[in-house]
């Protein structure tokens, strides 16, 4: 949920702005939940930070890339689009939280658009995978979280000035005295061994591997153990307490985020049984429907440790020993004394892959811009999903097939732009081809049939052309969503004997819509005893050659060939990921480039720009890396120049950096020597 907040604000200069500047001022208890700080260099708006959004540094270098790169576009000005605008940027960077409205800064307050939870989706989320488990006989159990104002004012802890017990911000070195001085209500590890635990650790999803009944725990940071170091998490403490008690169960950490990217429904991927326990605990719950609250365990506990950093949720190592014991005497005991020892676990809801809050809003969207009204619901509604790249006789033949057996075709024309022909060439082509056609609607597919979204694979077909896909989601998605909104009964496919992808595609389509769509497929058009096919007139084209053109196309995609003939003719290679395109516009964009960071990510990234540049673009590259220089190394033939060199000859250049493991470092080696942020590129990064 995006909504206009009014926060106070403190307008900060860059040039004081450190970890130790950033601690200090959160530290007080009246900014940390209250002020979001406004960074200036010198009269320039730089950007604006929230403790949520900082506390991911832990050391000045990532406070600098984050400040001069990662954060740079988080303000609006206020204009009709302005939420679109703002939704654009939260869909675009995970780490932002506020976006600034920049015409709204009164004094000490302006307004900001806060990403922040739907409590009221959440709770329907719980109860609607509450109500699909129970229809299958499973048991799932609602535990609620207190909020602070429900402990006992005795109960409560004020010393912790901040949140987050495992923020690497709170590990930094100006934190380091406080930290040591309240670790000991948090865990009984020592400074250092917690510090490393909680910087390096990798989480754990399983604990116990032998049994064959699980216990689900589902929730936010409190089933993931984000708060905790290793082996303290509530998944892991509840799984040793019942090894302990010779309970053989399982226990899984099913993480369902509090946020707009969180599968709500995330508890539904996975193959449950009837002597499955499943546990979703909260503070997004109300009361009425929970079936063990907490808040008499945080106000009953009487030892002298923490139960939580800065709220209950938040929850240290002692206090997921107190929920355990109380989830055990509570919830686990009571189900497992009714269970027959000697049973088998069956099966009872087979798991499937689920959307995100954001990509269900986006389908929904999607379906119901596309849904036509007029269809009667008795009609027999077909579906095909298509590349045409381009349109042949053969696409023809498949949806004239089809076309014949239902009342009304959908044809979705694949909409992302990773083929020799853009997508609007392609529809367009669809249009021309099948408007003799009175029952066939042609439309885009969106992002949810056969998108690098959904079946990533086959846009990598001519790459991997022998690799296992995987398009579970994608066959999910049209079986769960589209297929039932849209009233579809059946899809048709072209058989394909050459294509291994496609193939493959084929015949999971069958096995995941079996009992829910009618997969037909249908033998491929031929012509002269060889399969048409698209790839054939793209080769057609490439060598000029109209006549064998003309007898595997349409009129009207020969007409439409030979109209933007032009334009066809610098056609480049298919298959360019996004990431690529956007490198591409912003190499041609800016004449002189440097690419910094020679390694393995430099060589998979020159790899892709060969595929899809040209070699005099190439040659004008320079190449930058402190190590290399050193050793006076080349690279693809030309002399890679070190940070003096840099700096003194090409400080006005525009940098790509390809280094994923040293991206940080070189970004700060620039901006600290005069390079401005705006002429860095940090390819793959989603800004």
């Amino acid at each position: 949920m995006i909504k206009l907040e009014k926060k106070k604000i403190q307008i900060i200069q860059l040039r004081i702005i450190s970890i130790e500047y950033i601690c200090n001022y959160f530290a007080d208890a009246n900014h940390y939940d209250d002020t979001i700080l406004l960074i200036y260099d010198g009269d320039n708006y730089l950007t604006n930070i929230s403790y949520d959004e900082i506390c991911i540094c832990r050391e000045e270098k990532e406070l600098t890339y984050f400040l001069r790169y990662i954060f740079r576009q988080k303000s609006v000005n206020s204009c009709e689009d302005m939420l679109n605008e703002a939704t654009k940027i939260f869909d675009n960077n995970s780490y932002i939280s506020y976006i600034l409205l920049r015409d709204s800064v009164n004094f000490d307050q302006a307004f900001f658009y806060h990403c922040t939870m739907d409590v009221e989706r959440y709770q329907k989320a719980m109860e609607y995978v509450k109500s699909v488990l129970k229809k299958k006989g499973v048991s799932l159990y609602f535990v609620r979280i207190p909020e602070c104002e429900e402990i006992r004012e005795e109960k409560r802890h004020k010393e912790w000035k901040f949140g987050y017990f495992t923020a690497p911000i709170n590990w930094s070195l100006p934190r380091k005295r406080e930290m040591e001085k309240y670790l000991h209500n948090f865990t009984e590890r020592t400074y250092d061994d917690a510090r490393e635990d909680v910087l390096h650790k990798i989480k754990c999803e399983t604990y116990g591997g032998g049994e064959y009944r699980t216990i689900f725990i589902v929730g936010p940071c409190i089933a993931g153990g984000w708060e905790n170091c290793k082996g303290e998490s509530l998944p892991s403490i509840l799984h040793k307490m019942l090894s302990c008690a010779g309970v053989q169960y399982k226990v899984k950490e099913v993480v369902v985020e509090e946020s707009i990217n969180s599968k709500l429904f995330a508890m539904l991927e996975f193959d449950i049984g009837k002597e499955d326990i499943v546990i979703w605990i909260t503070d997004y719950m109300d009361k009425a429907i929970c079936d063990f609250d907490l808040t008499s365990e945080y106000n009953q506990y009487n030892g002298g440790k923490w139960l939580y950093s800065d709220i209950p949720i938040h929850t240290t190592k002692y206090g997921n020993e107190m929920i355990a014991d109380g989830l055990i005497k509570n919830i686990i005991k009571p189900f497992i004394e009714k269970v027959d020892k000697d049973s088998q676990n069956t099966v009872v809801h087979i798991g499937e892959k689920q959307l995100s809050s954001k990509e269900q809003d986006e389908l929904y969207l999607y379906i119901e811009r596309i849904k036509k009204d007029e269809i009667d619901s008795r009609d027999v509604i077909g579906a095909c999903v298509v590349t045409c790249n381009p349109f042949t006789l053969g696409h023809y033949y498949l949806i004239e097939y089809a076309s014949r057996r239902v009342d009304v075709l959908y044809v979705f024309v694949v909409e992302e732009d990773a083929f020799r022909f853009s997508f609007t060439d392609r529809i367009e082509m669809v249009r021309r081809g099948t408007s003799c056609f009175n029952n066939v609607i042609v439309l885009p597919s969106g992002n949810f049939m056969i998108s690098n979204i959904t079946f990533k694979n086959y846009f990598e077909k001519e790459v991997y052309p022998d690799i296992v896909i995987d398009a579970v989601r994608d066959v999910t998605i049209f079986k769960n969503y589209i297929a039932p909104i849209l009233g579809i009964s059946k899809r048709f496919v072209g058989e394909e004997p050459e294509d291994n992808i496609t193939a493959q595609y084929n015949r999971l389509l069958k096995e995941g819509l079996n009992g829910v769509v009618d997969v037909i497929e249908i033998p491929r058009k031929k012509k002269d005893d060889e399969i048409i096919s698209a790839s054939k007139v793209r080769g057609y084209i490439a060598r000029g050659d109209w006549k064998e053109i003309e007898k595997i196309v349409p009129d009207t995609t020969l007409e439409y060939l030979k109209t933007n003939l032009i334009e066809l003719q610098q056609l480049k290679r298919s298959s360019i990921p996004q990431n690529v395109i956007r490198l591409m516009e912003f190499i041609r964009s800016h004449q002189n480039i440097v690419i910094c960071g020679m390694g393995i990510d430099a060589q998979k990234m020159m790899w892709q720009l060969d595929w899809n540049m040209e070699i005099e673009e190439e040659r004008r590259f320079i190449y930058y890396d402190k190590s290399l220089a050193v050793q006076n190394r080349s690279y693809r033939g030309t002399r890679v120049i070190g940070l003096e060199e840099l700096i003194k000859k090409y400080k006005n250049y525009y940098m790509v950096i390809t280094s994923r493991k040293s991206k940080m470092d070189i970004f700060c080696d620039l901006t600290e020597n005069g390079i401005v942020p705006e002429h860095i590129m940090v390819f793959g990064e989603v800004i």
